[in-house]
Parts: structure tokens; sequence; C-alpha cells
């Protein structure tokens, strides 16, 4: 039985916070049934019976997004999966990483060996740091960034900001309304209620920002309610 590296940091990331607890499941499932060059062969109905969930590929290959890429084969590759298990590149000289390059060859994988793919893009699933552009989906449909929700929860408070989240995520579930920018959207609605940031200065960064909390399905059906009886931006 093979012995892998796992990231103890994941459950404190966004991506994996905002799964739900099946697609939770199926990925670690899959990161410990992959073989080691992070490639595994789709089995659904065995992950299924193992795992005692109905999965389906389309919704699993949506939800997980680019953390996943399905190959020519059909086959599935964790694009990170290599760089997080071999932290310093493959090394053709290790008998264990020859193994890795010949794995990636033979599906089609291009990889820079002693560096990163070359193929593909930094991924962020499994690293520790995470892209400072990468957006975060909250709820269903609302995407930020850490950089805007931290500035956000700053201005006006964690509490404040948690609400006007769900509230733009049900108008634009509802209404199928889209925005450039859910940042400026939700300041936009904050002002429109007459409600104003702090004064914060531009040097102070504060020491911990609270995480955001999803709320629960009674608050979103509350606000779903609301949200109905009222026109926005």
């Amino acid at each position: 039985m093979a012995n892998r590296f796992t990231d103890t940091e994941k459950w404190r990331k966004q991506w994996v916070r905002s799964l739900n607890p099946k697609h939770k499941l199926f990925w670690v499932y899959i990161l410990d049934e992959c073989n080691h060059a992070g490639i595994w062969e789709p089995e659904l109905d065995i992950a299924s019976l193992r795992l005692g969930v109905t999965l389906d590929d389309k919704e699993i290959l949506s939800v997980f997004g680019d953390k996943v890429q399905v190959l020519k084969n059909g086959k599935w590759f964790i694009p990170n999966f290599v760089d997080f298990q071999y932290k310093t590149g493959l090394n053709p000289e290790n008998r264990a990483h020859k193994s890795v390059i010949e794995l990636l060859k033979k599906e089609g994988v291009s990889y820079a060996i002693g560096g990163k793919k070359k193929n593909s893009p930094e991924k962020e699933a499994l690293t520790p740091e995470e892209p400072k552009d990468k957006k975060d989906k909250y709820i269903d449909h609302v995407m930020l960034t850490k950089k805007e929700y931290e500035d956000l929860v700053v201005k006006y408070g964690v509490s404040q900001i948690q609400t006007y989240i769900a509230k733009v995520d049900a108008y634009v579930g509802s209404t199928g309304r889209r925005y450039k920018s859910h940042y400026k959207t939700i300041i936009a609605w904050l002002m429109k209620d007459g409600i104003r940031p702090a004064k914060v200065s531009p040097d102070v960064k504060p020491e911990k920002v609270e995480e955001w909390i999803p709320p629960t399905p009674e608050e979103m059906a509350l606000i779903k309610k609301s949200i109905q009886k009222v026109k926005r931006l």
C-alpha cells in the first residue's frame, strides 16, 4: 500500500469548504485512488459503491473545474498532484521519479523534468499558496478574490458582508442577471441601502479576517423571499 503526502491545510481552503459533503469525500477519494503520477481511470460505479453516494461525471467535472483534466484516453489527471508529491521536481535518475515520468509520457501529459508542467498553469488545489487573483465561489454564484472578500469584511464587517453576499447570490440565481464584478455590486447594494464603509487606513492591515460562513438553508430561504420584493441595480 502506497504512502503519500497529504495537505493538512486543504480543509481551510475556500474551494474545498465550498464543496458539498459528497464532493469533498470524492475529492479525497481520487487523491488516494489515482496512481503515483496523479492519473485516475474513472470507475464511478465502483466509487459510488465504496463511498455510498451517487456520482455523476458531468456534475463532478463541472464542480472540480481545472482541478481535474480529462485526457484524450478518457482518464482523469490531477494537474497539481505531481508538484505536491514531488516538490523538488522529477529527477530521471530517481527510480520512483522515472516511473512517474514514463507514466506521464505514456498518457500524453507533457511535463518539464526537474520543474513544473509545460501544458498547464499553476494549480491551487493542494498547494499552501493560492494565486492572488483567483476568485472563489461563495454559495452558488458570487465570485470574489480573497483580497476582495477581506476588503469588504474590513470595511463593512463580516456579518454585514455575509448577508449581502447571500442577497446578491439569491438575486443572481433567481433573475439570471450577470455582473462584471460581484465585489462592486455588493458595495453598490450596500450604498443603496445607506450603509457606508468604516474608515480604514490603507497602511493598516488586519491581523486576521473572519472566514466565510455559508448561510443555512433556512437563512437562504428568508433572503430569497425578501429579495423578490426588491428591485436591484
